[in-house]
Protein backbone atom coordinates (compact mmCIF):
# COMPACT_ATOMS: atom_id res chain seq x y z
CA UNK A 1 0.00 0.00 0.00
CA UNK A 2 1.34 3.40 -0.88
CA UNK A 3 1.59 6.20 1.62
CA UNK A 4 -0.82 8.45 -0.31
CA UNK A 5 -3.95 7.29 -2.12
CA UNK A 6 -4.56 7.93 -5.79
CA UNK A 7 -7.57 10.06 -4.84
CA UNK A 8 -5.40 12.28 -2.61
CA UNK A 9 -2.83 12.69 -5.38
CA UNK A 10 -5.56 13.62 -7.86
CA UNK A 11 -6.94 16.23 -5.48
CA UNK A 12 -3.47 17.78 -5.18
CA UNK A 13 -3.10 17.82 -8.98
CA UNK A 14 -6.54 19.41 -9.42
CA UNK A 15 -5.60 22.16 -6.97
CA UNK A 16 -2.47 22.91 -8.99
CA UNK A 17 -4.27 22.80 -12.34
CA UNK A 18 -6.88 25.26 -11.09
CA UNK A 19 -4.08 27.82 -11.41
CA UNK A 20 -4.68 29.63 -8.15
CA UNK A 21 -1.69 28.22 -6.22
CA UNK A 22 1.78 26.89 -6.93
CA UNK A 23 3.78 23.81 -5.92
CA UNK A 24 5.08 25.24 -2.67
CA UNK A 25 1.76 26.61 -1.45
CA UNK A 26 0.03 23.26 -2.05
CA UNK A 27 2.90 21.36 -0.43
CA UNK A 28 2.86 23.60 2.65
CA UNK A 29 -0.91 23.28 2.98
CA UNK A 30 -0.77 19.46 2.96
CA UNK A 31 2.58 19.06 4.75
CA UNK A 32 4.36 17.63 1.69
CA UNK A 33 7.67 18.43 0.07
CA UNK A 34 7.25 20.60 -3.03
CA UNK A 35 9.27 18.16 -5.16
CA UNK A 36 6.72 15.43 -4.37
CA UNK A 37 3.89 17.63 -5.66
CA UNK A 38 5.88 18.50 -8.76
CA UNK A 39 6.63 14.81 -9.42
CA UNK A 40 2.95 13.83 -9.16
CA UNK A 41 1.97 16.61 -11.57
CA UNK A 42 4.63 15.59 -14.10
CA UNK A 43 3.71 11.89 -13.85
CA UNK A 44 0.04 12.73 -14.36
CA UNK A 45 0.84 14.92 -17.37
CA UNK A 46 2.97 12.22 -18.98
CA UNK A 47 0.99 9.07 -18.14
CA UNK A 48 -2.44 10.12 -16.91
CA UNK A 49 -3.93 8.42 -13.87
CA UNK A 50 -1.76 5.37 -14.52
CA UNK A 51 1.29 7.46 -13.64
CA UNK A 52 0.03 7.83 -10.07
CA UNK A 53 -0.41 4.12 -9.40
CA UNK A 54 2.23 2.55 -7.19
CA UNK A 55 4.14 -0.07 -9.15
CA UNK A 56 5.79 -2.81 -7.15
CA UNK A 57 6.68 -6.47 -7.34
CA UNK A 58 7.08 -9.17 -4.77
CA UNK A 59 9.96 -11.55 -5.21
CA UNK A 60 10.32 -14.91 -3.54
Amino acid sequence: MSKYSEQFKLSIIEQYLSGSVGYKQIADKHNLHHSTVRLWIKLHAAHGIGGLVKKFSHYS
